[in-house]
């Protein structure tokens, strides 16, 4: 613990202290003047409240109930970690850290407070938040650098506060990394509590029995854009290379994917092919071919890492980021034009270079704890409203999505020759979509039963997309934001009793959701 940091825990311990003895001599003088009034406590409970509140203000913390704010400047530096510890030991001497429900935390680290304050409010009311702030923002790869530091001085402020009698195998410390604004968190019953034998429950109690089941210490979402693993050099080469228009896919084929062809929005330095990422078991076993487009590389499994939602043990995380930050380099350096590049690709190249933390991490394959909204479209959605689930307050909405699989995939022993075949007549890939023949493949549908849903870059798109409607209309978004908290940045606006105003009318896209459902 620095020198610093032990003052302000003398400073504040002080102040306590003169305050329970001015009061204890205070009541005493009341009790032989005869009088009797409640008012010393009120005066202690000020007094420390005087000491933390300086406190705040000179390591630059703003506390809104459950959620606390921590300005860092307008970049990371080497003095950085130290101010993160001051911040963190004046958090837990004031008490705020030692309410954390089963050592749960919530963090994020932005460049606008005030939108993560609103993001996250509701999600306060259940968990601890901490908002790192950095304005202006410096970077996508400065969130190594940040997650690294935070990480790290959490883990050593946490274990000089930790009870030295606790047993060895006392609850580890969890926290939840999650992007600022355009995730969304359901907060309704279905992801709420410990859950039931038919599932639902908390994140971080889903993620608890995770680890159990399978070991895992860090889960992230995961997403079928593989775009992020090449580098620049690499995907011009292929954009290049692909016809300027691609052919329409035949007539009657089922089409997974379909995306147009874009520029990559940031550097990249590593490069790897998508077929060095493991195939999704869910759809590996359900016999789906793990193939991507040729140009932007959007497969038909959701296997590839998405840094916007990631959870963990502390101690895991921590040293998972330090890694990953030694194999960046000065590249993350808040201050370095490197920073802007992507932090996507530095992840995704640690980990498929540990082997996924020597299978100590992992992704979210079944959706259990996340969904990654983009690259799929609307139609791919569907939300029943008609699910009773043991232990909630009557119906439940659940959201499913519509995935290929192969007509046999129920019998094991035919999968071989399923994808043996589909590689050579079955299976179509051009640079902008991929193709499957229906006499082969067909479509079904599986439970999303996330608790946090990343929908990346809607908060700079007033308008949103279809896909992201059909799942804020159906899962009830647009009622007071017990559901989900969200904002999107310019379309919406947060009113004090927490219902959310639409700045656009949208009632239109919520009327083809509503259509598409009942058509489903």
């Amino acid at each position: 613990m620095t020198s610093h940091a032990v003052m302000v825990r003398i400073i504040l311990d002080s102040w306590i202290l003169v305050s329970a003895l001015c009061y204890i001599l205070s009541s005493a003088a009341d009790v032989l003047g005869t009088t009797n009034r409640p008012v010393l406590p009120q005066v202690g409970y000020q007094a420390a409240g005087v000491a933390c509140q300086a406190s705040f203000d000179a390591n630059h913390v703003e506390l809104k109930g459950r959620l606390a704010i921590l300005s860092l400047g307008h970049q990371i530096t080497a003095s950085t970690e130290t101010l993160l510890e001051h911040q963190l030991e004046t958090l837990y001497a004031c008490n705020f850290l030692r309410m954390a429900k089963g050592n749960d935390l919530v963090v994020t680290i932005t460049s606008d407070a005030q939108a993560a304050k609103l993001a996250l409010e509701s999600v306060a009311q259940r968990h601890l938040v901490l908002i790192i702030n950095i304005s202006p923002w410096p970077g996508n790869q400065a969130k190594i650098l940040g997650s690294a530091k935070f990480l790290q001085s959490l883990m050593r402020v946490g274990r000089s506060h930790s009870n030295p009698n606790a047993s060895i195998g006392s609850a580890q410390t969890r926290v939840l990394l999650t992007d600022c604004c355009d995730v969304l968190f359901r907060n309704d019953d279905w992801c709420s509590g410990s859950g039931t034998a038919a599932g639902g429950g908390d994140l971080f109690k889903r993620f608890a029995k995770l680890t159990k089941q399978h070991g895992w210490r860090v889960v992230f979402s995961a997403e079928r854009g593989t775009s992020m693993l090449a580098s620049n050099e690499d995907y011009m080469a292929r954009l290049h290379a692909a016809p300027p228009v691609a052919a329409r896919p035949p007539r009657g084929w089922l089409v997974p994917v379909w995306r147009r062809r874009g520029h990559k929005l940031r550097q990249a330095r590593f490069s790897h092919a998508p077929s060095e990422l493991p195939p999704n078991p869910l759809l590996l076993a359900k016999g789906t071919p793990d193939v991507c487009t040729e140009v932007d590389r959007v497969c038909i499994h959701h296997k590839s890492v998405n840094s916007g939602l990631v959870i963990g043990e502390l101690e895991a995380l921590a040293n998972l980021y330090s890694k990953v930050l030694r194999v960046c380099g000065d590249g993350c350096s808040s201050n370095n034009p490197a920073a802007a590049a992507s932090d996507q690709n530095i992840l995704a190249h640690y980990l498929l270079t540990s082997h996924f933390c020597q299978g100590q991490c992992s992704l979210d394959y079944n959706f259990t704890l996340f969904h990654t909204v983009q690259l799929w479209g609307s139609r791919d959605y569907l939300v029943k409203n008609d699910v009773y689930v043991l232990g909630t307050h009557g119906k439940v909405p659940r959201l499913y999505i519509r995935l290929p699989i192969a007509k046999h995939s129920d019998n094991s022993s035919t999968i071989p020759k399923v994808l043996s075949y589909s590689q050579n007549q079955a299976v179509l890939i051009s640079s902008d979509w991929i193709a499957l023949s229906p006499s082969v493949y067909k479509e079904a549908w599986f439970s999303v039963p996330a608790c946090a849903f990343h929908a990346a870059g809607s908060a700079k798109f007033p308008r949103g997309a279809p896909n992201l409607d059909l799942i804020r209309s159906g899962l009830d978004l647009h009622a007071p934001l017990r559901t989900f908290s969200f904002v999107q940045g310019q379309s919406a606006v947060v009113t004090a009793d927490g219902n959310v105003l639409a700045l656009r009318k949208r009632h239109a896209l919520i009327r083809s959701a509503n259509r598409h459902n009942s058509q489903s």
